[in-house]
C-alpha cells in the first residue's frame, strides 16, 4: 500500500492517492458503493479506478483541505472542533456498518484524515480485499490522536467533560474500535454543538431501540418507563425468535443517555459487564453499551 498526494497545476486541484499492491484488488460490491456514496465524511472519489502493471489506485479530491495533524497546530481548534471531527468519525463508521463494509478500510491515520471548511472531518475509504493499513491508520488511532491534542489544548472548565470523556473512551477500548462506544460518546458530549451528528440527538419525545448484535434486528422502546422483554407476545419488546429468553426475562428503562436494565427472574440470566445480575436487581448503562440476555448480546440506541 503506498499512499501520497500529487497537485494538479493545471486544475489546481490537490489528490490523495492510495495505490495497492500486486496482492490488493478492489472489492467490487466495496467500490461501487463508494462511487455512488453520498457520505459525506468521506472524500470524494476522482475518476474511476485505475489499473497499472497489476495494481489498483484509487485517487480521492482534497482540494482546500488539511490533514488532521497539521489543523491541530491552528489556533482555530476548538472543544466545538474536536466534538465535530469525533461525529463526523461516527458518521464514517456507521457508514460502514450500514453497508457491511469494514470500518478498517477507512484512512484514519492524523497525516491522511482531512478537516474541511474549519472543522469538518473528510477520511478516504480504500475497498480493497487485503488489508495495507497500519494500526496507526485504524480509526482508534485517530481517536488517540485527538485525545492527546484535547489533553494538551483544552483546557477550560467547561471542557473538561468532554476532554474527560475522550480519554476514556480511548483507554477502555483496550485497542478495539466500537462504533457503539463511539456513539455513546458523541451523543454524551455534544449537547449545544452545531454539526449535523448532534442534530436530533435530544428531541422531545426521544425513541429508543433496543439491538440484536448479531442479527442487527431492532425492537422499539419508548423512553421514561419500564418495557418489559422477553419472548411472551404482551412484552413490549418480543424476541419470540430465541429460545432461551425466557417469556418474560428482563425490563428496560430508557432515560436520557442512560438505559435501566432489571432481571425479571429470567432462567438464563441477565447479563451486564460480565456479571450476571441477581433477580429483580437492577444496573445503569450508557446509551450503546452491550449487555447479555442469556448468551445474545444487545445494545440500546435512539432513534
Amino acid at each position: 500500500m503506498r499512499i501520497a498526494t500529487r497537485n494538479n497545476r493545471r486544475d489546481k486541484s490537490r489528490l490523495l492517492v492510495v495505490r495497492g499492491g500486486r496482492q490488493e484488488r478492489l472489492v467490487g460490491v466495496q467500490a461501487r458503493g463508494l462511487l455512488q456514496s453520498c457520505e459525506p465524511s468521506l472524500l470524494s472519489v476522482v475518476g474511476e479506478p485505475q489499473q497499472r502493471g497489476g495494481k489498483t489506485s484509487l485517487a480521492y479530491d482534497i482540494t482546500g483541505c488539511v490533514s488532521v495533524r497539521a489543523h491541530a497546530r491552528s489556533p482555530d481548534f476548538s472543544a466545538d472542533t474536536l466534538r465535530s471531527l469525533c461525529a463526523d468519525l461516527l458518521g464514517a463508521t456507521q457508514w460502514c456498518a450500514r453497508n457491511r463494509f469494514p470500518s478498517t478500510g477507512l484512512l484514519c491515520g492524523a497525516r491522511h484524515a482531512y478537516v474541511a471548511d474549519g472543522r469538518r472531518l473528510r477520511l478516504a475509504f480504500v475497498p480493497l480485499d487485503v488489508a495495507g493499513f497500519s494500526v496507526q491508520e485504524a480509526p482508534l488511532s485517530l481517536l488517540a490522536h485527538l485525545d492527546v491534542l484535547a489533553r494538551r489544548r483544552l483546557t477550560e472548565p467547561s471542557e473538561e467533560l468532554l476532554v474527560r470523556e475522550l480519554h476514556a473512551l480511548v483507554v477502555q477500548s483496550c485497542g478495539i474500535f466500537s462504533v457503539n462506544r463511539l456513539s455513546a460518546f458523541v451523543r454524551l458530549v455534544c449537547e449545544g454543538a452545531s454539526n449535523r451528528e448532534c442534530e436530533g440527538f435530544r428531541p422531545a419525545g426521544a425513541t429508543y431501540a433496543l439491538v440484536h448484535a448479531g442479527s442487527g434486528r431492532s425492537f422499539a422502546i419508548s423512553a421514561g418507563r419500564m418495557q418489559l422483554v422477553g419472548r411472551d407476545p404482551a412484552c413490549d419488546a418480543c424476541l419470540r425468535s430465541w429460545r432461551n429468553v425466557s417469556r418474560r426475562h428482563a425490563s428496560v428503562r430508557c432515560e436520557d443517555d442512560a438505559v435501566l436494565i432489571r432481571d425479571e427472574g429470567s432462567t438464563n440470566g441477565t447479563y451486564v459487564r460480565g456479571r450476571r445480575l441477581e433477580t429483580h436487581s437492577q444496573e445503569t448503562l450508557c446509551l450503546g453499551e452491550r449487555f447479555g440476555i442469556a448468551s445474545e448480546t444487545f445494545w440500546v440506541e435512539r432513534r
